[in-house]
């Protein structure tokens, strides 16, 4: 069936905006404060990468990415003395207040923060806690400081990989120069689906531009309308312009490193972005793609 079908209408829910002002973050060079443990992995992204479950619905990524780029301007996190929290900002209170901007939380926790850290936000009487899963070896101190902006691309760009829009969790394999290696990861994920990017131009001049970009890899190439799929995958329901460019200039924009993975230059071709490639297990690709052998 029809990717277009099996989409569902996700509803950003505006909410309250989370209010009040968190205390004040305890010296993060105190003993106060608990050391932020990096993963005990291999700090490079080789063929094993990581294991995540992309079940990330676009509307939440583009109704929000905007405000999650001016939450990476800064520091994610402040310590209460008990736990860490979100800090109270106006970008991250816009996120913690929507139904969207919380899942687009979830998810870039994930990424970007070891698996050794929770932090936590309250609404009201609600509470609500996020866990890393220490995806990414470039991204583990956003909690104290903001991220550069090749740290910032890096996040989005584990974002993009995670995007689905058939509302049904799929397992995925990623992999790449700014993702963590942890042997064994790759396991059953045999079928190479694409090589994924996100370019991000500050703002000066223009306004904040997020470009994603996907290249499909020799086994979604064999599928039947894989560029239509690829784009259902990342755009889903949202009506507005999603920034999505898929690309079939990889064997000139891109190249391997057999140690840490893939890297692809922007359009212009001066810009070189670390890409996280994306695998999935056979039995799971039908999930995604309707067309594909």
């Amino acid at each position: 069936m029809k990717l277009s079908r099996a989409l569902s209408v996700v509803v950003i829910g505006s909410g309250a905006l989370w209010m009040g002002c968190a205390e004040e973050a305890a010296d993060l060079d105190s003993n106060d404060a608990p050391a932020l443990d990096a993963p005990s992995r291999i700090p490079l992204g080789g063929p094993a990468g990581s294991t995540g479950t992309n079940n990330l619905p676009p509307p939440d990524v583009h109704e929000n990415k905007l405000t999650l780029y001016t939450s990476t301007q800064a520091a994610f996190g402040t310590y209460s003395g008990a736990q860490w929290d979100i800090a109270s900002t106006t970008s991250n209170n816009a996120l913690v207040g929507a139904d969207g901007g919380r899942t687009l939380i979830k998810y870039a926790v994930r990424c970007a923060l070891p698996s050794t850290t929770t932090v936590h936000a309250q609404l009201g009487a609600d509470e609500y806690s996020y866990t890393g899963q220490g995806l990414l070896t470039t991204t583990t101190d956003w909690l104290t400081t903001a991220l550069t902006n090749s740290q910032a691309q890096d996040l989005f760009t584990c974002l993009l990989a995670h995007m689905n829009a058939v509302g049904v969790e799929v397992p995925i394999n990623l992999s790449g120069p700014s993702v963590a290696d942890v042997a064994g990861s790759d396991g059953s994920f045999t079928w190479e689906e694409a090589l994924w990017a996100v370019k991000i131009t500050p703002p000066g001049t223009v306004k904040t531009k997020l470009d994603f970009y996907v290249w499909p890899l020799d086994d979604l190439v064999d599928c039947a309308n894989y560029v239509e799929q690829l784009t259902d995958r990342v755009c889903g329901t949202y009506s507005g312009p999603c920034g999505l460019t898929v690309r079939t200039d990889r064997a000139t924009a891109c190249t391997e490193d057999s140690h840490t993975g893939w890297s692809c230059t922007d359009t212009t071709g001066t810009v070189v972005l670390p890409a996280i490639k994306t695998r999935l297990k056979e039995t799971d690709v039908e999930l995604l793609y309707d067309s594909c052998p």
